[in-house]
C-alpha cells in the first residue's frame, strides 16, 4: 500500500515572522547527513528570498525542529504560543530536503496548493483512489477542503502543479494504477517536486515576505503534515484526535 506520512491538516490565519527572521532550535536527533539537508533547506529560502532562518538565541518565540516518531508535521505560520512553533521531521523519512523545506513553508505560514480557493479550476479528487481508511468525510475535510482567500492569499500567483506544497498525483493511493489528483489544465508528469522551491514557491515567499510588513501573530492552531507517496515508505502515521490542537500535516 501507498501510505502518505501526512494525515490531517489545520488552518489558521498565517501569521508573519516579523523582519523575515525565523530563529529556530534543533531539539530532535538527526545524523550529520539529517543536519545537512536541513542546513540545505533553509539555505534555499536565503538564496532565493528575503526569508532567514537563524539559530535560536534569547528570541521569545523560535520554530523547534524535532525528529519524533509522529511523521512529517509543522503548525503553520507564528504563534504567539511557542509551543505551536514546531517542526517534526521524523529521522529517516522525513529530512530529504525537499521535504524539510515543505515543513519550512508550513511554518512560514503557507499551506497545500490543492486546498487553494481555486482549487477546483486545476485538479479533480476521486476520493475512490484513496485506501479504504482514507475514504470518508472527515478525512476529505481535513486533507482536501478548499480554504478561503484570507487562509490562504493567492496575490494573482498562478495554480502551480510543481509547487513544493502540492502532493503527488498519488498521494494516499490505494496503487499507482489510478491517482488521487488529476490536473484540469495541461500539465506533464506527476504533481509537487523533489527538489524543492519552485520558481512560483519562490515568488510567492518574497511577496508575503518583502513586500509585507505585516507580522500579527495568531494563537489558535493544528499543525499540517507532509504527505509523500512511495511504495517503501513505513513512517508512522498521525492521525490526531477529534480536537484542533494535535500537530497536522
Amino acid at each position: 500500500m501507498l501510505k502518505p506520512y501526512e494525515l490531517y491538516r489545520g488552518i489558521r490565519s498565517p501569521a508573519r515572522w516579523p523582519g523575515a527572521i525565523v530563529p529556530y532550535q534543533i531539539t530532535g536527533s538527526f545524523t550529520t547527513k539529517d543536519l545537512a539537508n536541513i542546513q540545505t533547506a533553509m539555505s534555499q529560502f536565503a538564496s532565493t528570498t528575503c526569508v532567514r532562518f537563524v539559530p535560536h538565541t534569547t528570541e521569545k518565540l523560535y520554530v523547534s525542529i524535532d525528529s519524533g516518531d509522529t511523521g512529517c508535521w509543522s503548525f503553520q505560520g507564528r504563534s504567539t504560543i511557542n509551543k505551536q512553533n514546531r517542526v517534526n521531521l521524523q529521522t529517516p523519512y522525513c529530512t530529504e530536503t525537499f521535504i524539510v523545506v515543505h515543513e519550512l513553508m508550513h511554518a512560514l505560514g503557507f499551506i497545500h496548493e490543492f486546498t487553494r480557493p481555486d482549487r477546483d479550476s486545476w485538479v479533480s479528487i476521486n476520493m475512490g483512489a484513496l485506501e479504504p481508511q482514507y475514504q470518508t468525510a472527515e478525512f476529505y475535510l481535513r486533507a482536501f477542503a478548499i480554504q478561503s482567500v484570507a487562509q490562504d492569499e493567492l496575490h494573482r500567483i498562478p495554480y502551480n502543479y510543481g509547487s513544493v506544497m502540492h502532493y503527488s498525483k498519488y498521494g494516499g493511493a490505494a496503487s499507482y494504477s489510478t491517482p488521487v489528483m488529476t490536473n484540469l489544465q495541461p500539465w506533464d508528469g506527476d504533481f509537487g517536486n523533489t527538489t524543492g522551491l519552485s520558481d512560483l514557491d519562490i515568488f510567492r515567499v518574497n511577496y508575503r515576505y518583502c513586500n509585507s510588513t505585516i507580522t500579527t501573530a495568531t494563537t489558535s492552531a493544528a499543525p499540517i503534515k507532509f504527505r509523500r507517496t512511495t511504495s517503501n515508505a513505513t513512517a508512522k502515521s498521525t492521525k490526531g484526535n477529534s480536537t484542533n490542537t494535535k500537530p497536522s500535516n
